[in-house]
């Protein structure tokens, strides 16, 4: 038994010495006759790693079934032809610096093994979306760019160098343009909340790597206070008239201002006031500026355009809207053949903005129903719920008295055209208010407003006429003419014309 274990066992250490399994004799020893290494060629991106084994071939004793073997071997040198573009560790691990083509060696005893590595550009890793979230108002439009960590600068994100496809390109709340590219434009289009997805294929990948952003569409901004409505108003004394603002919002449109975001005031309260609804009211005849400004905790995009102004022209008690020049408005005097050396003269005045300035209409001498007159034209239609009138006046010592209202008829007109409704000598009795206001001009004046019946307009106008009728006979009359009033409406206790005695 002894003796069959020792022969076991010299058995055993002739099989271990051989490199291929094969029976060998006690005394061989394989020698290592050429180095390899695998991989023998490869490609890498910027910044990588690629590990490297050596491979020792050997030889084999007599008889075995192959003339060599081969097996991983260590105690060898590594090395790089181009240590600027890598460097290799004491285990064959390559380090990539730059792209380009290395060679990579293994030396042991005197032999050495080579392979090839190259190395290509920088691979993306991951990728985000700047900004990952935004929040933009109705009509705004905002950037989206897609941003990478790539292998050779793991720790830093820059924009991504491949081909990056945006969606949803078109959706209700947004659209992305271009559908390709770094960067995207996202345009709102309604409210609404959009989920937005980037994704690229790295070179040398056939696997896309993506990242989300989050898109809301709010409420449009304000961008700037656009203007003050009505921009030229008229306002009887002691009456009120209403102002709005507009405002331009981030989404093209425009819309009225809330009173609550607005600042109102007059830059002359002696003249009118207004309160935080924007409601002016008429104290003294004259002219003043109303002006919002949109309040300073109120957001909004331009705050260089944050006020605007109207004007306001407070005119004659009554006379709740005069027709004014800068209106629009036109007028025309006109004189009869029959009425000799009558005259309308300075009518301009009428609708001029200083309510002390008049016209006048003068009839020195007239026979046989010789009249004198002026026509006031407005791009303003008046309803037939709201009467005619004029501001009148009569040269100092010539009072206003029944035989001179007895001369005076309106009538109103449409686009030039007589609408049938009048009030005067011949139909209804005008009405007359005393408005205890005293004009200085030429001479000084005492005012009344002229007005015809709420019932005696029965249709819509934008022309009123004021004529100077003669009668049978009229010597040196004359009536001084101040303004021209739609919706002229008399206070409370008018003086009746015919009855009425100075």
């Amino acid at each position: 038994m002894k003796a069959l274990r020792a022969m076991m066992a010299v058995l055993t250490l002739a099989i271990g010495a051989c490199g291929d399994g094969a029976v060998q004799s006690p005394d061989f020893t394989p020698e290592l006759i050429r180095v390899e290494v695998t991989p023998v060629s490869d490609t890498v991106a910027l910044g990588q790693t690629r590990q490297f084994s050596a491979i020792g071939v050997f030889t084999t004793p007599p008889g075995s079934n192959t003339s060599e073997s081969s097996s991983p071997i260590g105690d060898v040198t590594w090395s790089v032809d181009d240590p600027n573009r890598a460097s290799v560790d004491g285990d064959g691990l390559v380090s990539t610096k730059a792209q380009g083509t290395v060679i990579v060696s293994a030396k042991r005893d005197g032999l050495e093994g080579t392979a090839q590595l190259i190395i290509g550009p920088p691979t993306l890793l991951t990728m985000t979306i700047d900004p990952p979230t935004a929040n933009i108002p109705l009509g705004a439009q905002v950037a989206f760019t897609a941003k990478g960590t790539y292998s050779d600068a793991p720790n830093t994100e820059r924009n991504i160098t491949t081909t990056v496809t945006w969606s949803p390109v078109d959706s209700s709340v947004a659209t992305l343009s271009p559908a390709q590219g770094v960067t995207t434009i996202a345009t709102s289009q309604t409210l609404g909340v959009l989920s937005i997805t980037a994704s690229t294929v790295p070179q040398g990948s056939s696997t896309a790597v993506t990242a989300q952003a989050q898109l809301t569409v709010r409420e449009a901004d304000l961008d700037s206070l656009l203007r003050v409505e009505p921009v030229i108003a008229t306002v009887a004394k002691g009456n009120t008239t209403e102002f709005v603002a507009y405002a331009a919002y981030s989404d093209g449109t425009e819309a009225a201002l809330a009173d609550d975001k607005v600042d109102w005031t007059s830059a002359d309260e002696a003249t009118a006031t207004v309160d935080a609804q924007g409601v002016a009211t008429g104290v003294e005849l004259g002219q003043t500026t109303i002006s919002a400004q949109v309040k300073p905790t109120v957001p909004m995009n331009d705050r260089t355009k944050d006020t605007a102004s109207a004007q306001l022209t407070v005119t004659f008690s009554g006379c709740n809207t005069a027709l004014r020049a800068s209106a629009g408005a036109e007028v025309v005097g006109e004189v009869s053949p029959l009425c000799l050396l009558c005259n309308v003269s300075d009518e301009s005045n009428i609708i001029d903005e200083d309510d002390t300035n008049f016209g006048e209409l003068q009839v020195p001498v007239g026979l046989l129903a010789a009249t004198a007159s002026v026509t006031v034209t407005s791009p303003t239609v008046f309803p037939e719920t709201e009467p005619a009138g004029f501001i009148i006046g009569r040269p100092s010592g010539q009072l206003i008295n029944a035989e001179v209202l007895s001369q005076l008829t309106i009538e109103t007109l449409m686009d030039g055209v007589p609408t049938g409704d009048s009030a005067g000598i011949d139909s209804t009795p005008l009405g007359l208010a005393l408005l205890g206001t005293v004009v200085t001009g030429p001479y000084d004046s005492d005012l009344a407003l002229l007005a015809m019946p709420a019932d005696a307009v029965t249709q819509a106008y934008n022309g009123i006429r004021l004529t100077f009728d003669s009668g049978l006979v009229s010597a040196f009359s004359s009536t001084q003419v101040y303004a021209a009033c739609g919706n002229a409406v008399l206070p409370e206790n008018p003086v009746t014309t015919m009855n009425r005695q100075r």
